[in-house]
């Protein structure tokens, strides 16, 4: 039987553009774009048939805020035979401890020219995205915050789970940082990690930093315990 792919995209000019890019590499008999969400595709009109492998790359760094949980949800329903390949398989939310005074500039105020304005700390915004050229350091080595297994999984609901995180070193922590890791399979991977070298390079996903509520001292192998909540539309970390 001839292999098809059928893809979408709910922009109609970049669907079209990828139509013509198709067109022009000889592939046309093979590859369909439809200018439709995946939500809005009907098998037997935009499909010929279920299909038998699902490839996706609408992913934040928080895994979960471009509506992948419910795309997913949908796609396996309606638009997938029972045990289709996904790609990825699993998507994984990573984080690590970190601290540097460079990082507490961006939240934190004290005394300014004779002012106390530490009362605007109240206002710390619960994330920011750190782009190239942030420096800051890290207190733990990186663990896995929070898991998506499409392969397996066919529902993703609002969840809360614990996350420990162990200090490597003793200091003044701020924060958490978390990127994002994508398992292909069980052999391929692809990790967003930032290097504290290179600074907070981005390279296409900019890690995100949950800033704690207040500056917390942090004892070397004693574990500090963090709440992850997936919401289906992102991710929160909290002490």
């Amino acid at each position: 039987a001839t292999r098809r792919v059928v893809t979408c995209e709910g922009n109609v000019a970049i669907a079209e553009a990828a139509r013509r890019i198709v067109a022009e590499n000889g592939l046309a008999d093979r590859v369909t774009v439809v200018p439709k969400l995946s939500s809005e595709l009907v098998v037997g009109i935009d499909l010929p048939r279920r299909a038998d492998v699902l490839v996706s790359e609408i992913f934040s760094v928080q895994v979960t805020s471009e509506d992948v949980l419910p795309s997913f949800e949908d796609a396996k329903q309606r638009l997938l035979v029972p045990g289709a390949r996904m790609l990825p398989a699993r998507a994984v939310a990573r984080g690590a401890l970190v601290g540097g005074e460079e990082l507490a500039r961006l939240v934190r105020v004290g005394s300014v020219l004779g002012f106390d304005l530490s009362p605007f700390n109240a206002f710390t915004p619960v994330q920011q995205y750190l782009w190239p050229g942030q420096p800051f350091e890290f207190f733990s080595e990186p663990a896995d915050l929070f898991a998506f297994d499409f392969q397996s999984q066919d529902r993703f609901p609002s969840a809360s789970r614990s996350a420990v995180l162990t200090p490597t070193r003793s200091g003044v922590c701020h924060g958490v940082m978390q990127w994002l890791k994508l398992e292909l399979d069980d052999e391929i991977s692809f990790e967003q990690a930032p290097e504290p070298a290179r600074q907070a390079a981005a390279r296409h996903w900019a890690p995100v930093w949950y800033p704690f509520p207040a500056p917390l001292a942090v004892e070397r192998e004693r574990s500090v315990n963090v709440t992850v909540t997936s919401n289906r539309r992102g991710l929160r970390i909290e002490l």
